[in-house]
């Protein structure tokens, strides 16, 4: 009885053990190797603009795979009040730039001057 239970026991850790190894060499495998940059482009619509903000934040944090940059978040007609606390939130960090449509094609272009050409813009 007790011998069953053990080699259950150990069958579930050599699974776990397995899982463990192969998810490594798959992650070895598809390491780029390139310090790449990226930019999440957010756009912010609704009432609910800083929770987005605050989510792509923490998307943006947990990332383990690249360099994350920044975001971009673009107001899409917001309320007033709501783009100021988007605003108020954007100066606590320095990665987040907030702007309106007409001016994201500057700040493209101001950040694609800045990246070189490996670099990557992603849009959420």
């Amino acid at each position: 009885m007790l011998d069953g239970l053990f080699y259950i026991i150990s069958a579930i850790l050599m699974l776990v053990g397995i899982s463990s190894i192969v998810n490594y060499i798959i992650f070895l495998l598809s390491k780029t190797g390139r310090d790449d940059k990226i930019y999440s482009l957010v756009c912010l619509i609704d009432d609910d603009a800083e929770l987005v903000l605050r989510e792509a934040l923490e998307n943006v944090k947990n990332a383990k795979n690249f360099k994350n940059a920044g975001i971009i978040a673009v107001d899409f007609n917001l309320k007033p009040i709501t783009k100021e606390v988007c605003r108020l939130f954007c100066r606590d960090y320095n990665n987040i730039f907030f702007c309106g449509i007409d001016e994201l094609n500057e700040i493209l272009i101001n950040i694609n001057s800045k990246l070189k050409n490996d670099d990557i813009l992603i849009k959420n």
